[in-house]
């Protein structure tokens, strides 16, 4: 797994590094010893400015930032606005990668955002990753429900909640995503084996629209009750979904198992 050296630390005052090119030398070359690959340095230009501009020559390339003064956006849209200066090398080394805003909008969160001039293939050959088919499989635990008064009523009844599942499709797992749905046992019911009910199941789109996985969760009175041991069967991600999201009831907890190939 290839690492990025974050490499900016300032003292008690806030204005004098810590961290300085030959102590960033001597770690690189342990991690060379160690085996340990380093082939992005994250060392922003006004960390370089107040080290006094040293050379940085032999350093692996420069991650760099660059931040645009817009409003929280998709990272597509705030990338519109960066200053092309950010990508003047430094230091003797060129910038390979840009951080241009730390409050991009992505699955309701504010997170960093950073763009690659070249393509998916050049990038996987730069960090020493070449690109190959594979094959993914996860499990998601979702969070309990609140336990119904009576744990032998309709499980339709019984209290829901909402969890977005996310994903890239197009980050480097393009092929197809699928997930499945199950309900994780509990004690309290006698009735049956019911342990939790999937109320509306819609894919996210990339424009934000929702999409209908399938008939069953949109009808009146759908959805599927879940029983232990017995899981959802596996939907297929349409092209451009980027999540899914789910109301389920399950007072013992549920899980979402993910498959996705690329």
């Amino acid at each position: 797994m290839p690492g990025m050296l974050d490499a900016e630390a300032l003292a008690t005052d806030g204005q004098t590094p810590i961290l300085t090119i030959s102590g960033i030398r001597s770690f690189l070359a342990v991690c060379r010893r160690l085996g340990a690959r380093v082939p992005l340095l994250y060392l922003p230009r006004w960390y370089w400015d107040r080290l006094g501009r040293p050379s940085l020559d032999g350093l692996p390339p420069l991650w760099a930032s660059a931040y645009v003064s817009v409003p929280p956006a998709a990272a597509s849209v705030m990338y519109q606005s960066h200053d092309p200066a950010g990508w003047d090398p430094y230091g003797a080394l060129s910038v390979e990668v840009l951080q241009f805003t730390d409050h991009a909008q992505v699955a309701g969160q504010l997170i960093d955002a950073d763009h690659y001039l070249g393509t998916r293939e050049e990038f996987a050959a730069l960090i020493g990753r070449p690109l190959q088919r594979k094959e993914r499989h996860e499990m998601d635990q979702l969070p309990p429900t609140t336990m119904p008064a009576d744990p032998d009523a309709d499980p339709r009844s019984w209290s829901q909640r909402n969890y977005d599942v996310g994903f890239d499709a197009a980050g480097g797992w393009e092929g197809s995503f699928a997930f499945g749905f199950g309900a994780q046992d509990w004690a309290g019911r006698t009735v049956d084996a019911a342990r939790g009910y999937l109320n509306l199941a819609s894919w996210i789109m990339a424009d934000r629209s929702l999409s209908p996985v399938d008939a069953v969760f949109t009808r009146v009175g759908g959805g599927q009750v879940i029983f232990t041991h017995n899981p959802t069967r596996s939907y297929a991600a349409p092209d451009g979904a980027v999540g899914v999201t789910l109301n389920y009831a399950a007072p013992g907890g549920a899980y979402v198992t993910e498959g996705r190939s690329g």
